[in-house]
Formats: structure tokens, sequence, C-alpha cells
């Protein structure tokens, strides 16, 4: 049977409303030292089994079980869903919905990252700063104590804590599925709570 699981990230990101229709957002991503980060990836959402689709751009065949455990391994492998990446200088240009509430940027080799709250509309004139810090990886075990409940595939999700100033923001940040009831993923440093676990 399966099983979905929710992670909540409490991590220090300002609070904001959502906004009404799509649109552009520039920023900058910067070390520690405010040296610009090239090569870096800023999106709404990752996955942590790698891409979504192969090197040479074709997709999986979900309903082939051997493509699908290809599509959910790579377990660990950050690999972000429509990001921007960034120039030399470190600025970037991103595209987000209406209901996006953080940008999560990442370097090129996925070891410092930062998440930012989405800008309200109103400060669309001022660019994002996203100041990368070196990333945690957070790892986890799925078990039942059931032992008639067969264990084969489990889907997490990593949500940023519920806001409610923005009761319609898109909470998600990371999706992480497995078929050997491992959950890993790169976080910023911050409180991790274990949500809630259902049956699909």
């Amino acid at each position: 049977m399966r099983r979905l699981a929710v992670l909540m990230a409490i991590l220090p990101i300002a609070s904001h409303f959502a906004f009404a229709e799509e649109r552009s957002i520039t920023g900058r991503v910067v070390d520690a030292d405010g040296r610009p980060v090239a090569n870096a990836s800023v999106a709404t959402f990752w996955r942590a089994n790698g891409p979504a689709r192969r090197p040479d751009g074709t997709g999986f065949d979900l309903e082939d079980p051997a493509q699908l455990r290809e599509f959910w391994g790579n377990v660990g492998e950050m690999a972000p869903i429509e990001s921007a990446e960034t120039n030399g200088d470190g600025t970037f240009t991103a595209s987000v919905q209406p209901f996006d509430r953080a940008l999560f940027a990442m370097n090129h080799d996925r070891t410092h990252g930062c998440i930012v709250e989405v800008p309200r509309a109103s400060d669309a004139g001022h660019p994002v700063l996203l100041r990368v810090v070196p990333l945690v990886t957070v790892v986890a075990e799925f078990r039942t104590s059931v032992a008639s409940v067969p264990v084969d595939w489990f889907h997490a999700f990593v949500e940023l804590p519920w806001d409610a100033t923005n009761p319609l923001g898109n909470r998600r940040l990371v999706s992480c599925g497995s078929f050997d009831r491992r959950f890993e993923v790169k976080l910023p440093p911050g409180n991790i709570q274990a949500g809630r676990i259902r049956h699909l």
C-alpha cells in the first residue's frame, strides 16, 4: 500500500502574501562574502530524485515498472523544476506563478543554498538577494509497525510552515519518492518537523 508523508520545514524566510498573476522576478545569488554565484539554479520547486527527464530530454514512461523505478530513483539528488540559472554576476530572472511562496536557490554543486519568500508585487522593482549557506542533508527511513501492511513506495514532500497571512500560498518546496523506504533531501539549516502520513 502506498503512503505519503509531509515534512514541515521551519526556515528563516520573511512573510508576504500571494499575488494575483504570473510575473517575473529579478535577483542575485551571492555567497556568504557577497561574491556572485554563477550557474546556480533558482526554482520554486525541486525534486530529490534527480531530473524529471533523461539527459537527452526524453521523458519516462511511468506505465513501465522499470522506468517508474528509474524516475523515482537517485534518492537525494536535488534537481529543480523549471529553474532560472544565474549569470556570471549571479543575476537571474525567474517566472513565478500566482501562489508560489518561495524561491529555493542552490549552487551548481548543490552544496550551498537558501530559501527566500517571493516578494510582493509592490516590491517588483527591487531585485531579490539570495545569500547561500552550506546545506544540510536530511535523511529518514520509512517504517511500518503493522506486519500485514506491505511497504513498497513512499512519497514525501518538504513544505513551508503555515502562514495565516497567505493561506492560499503554495507551501511545497521539495518532492522525494522512494521504493526502498529512504528519504533524503538537502535543505538550508532550520527546524524540521514530521507531518502527517496517509494512505494513497
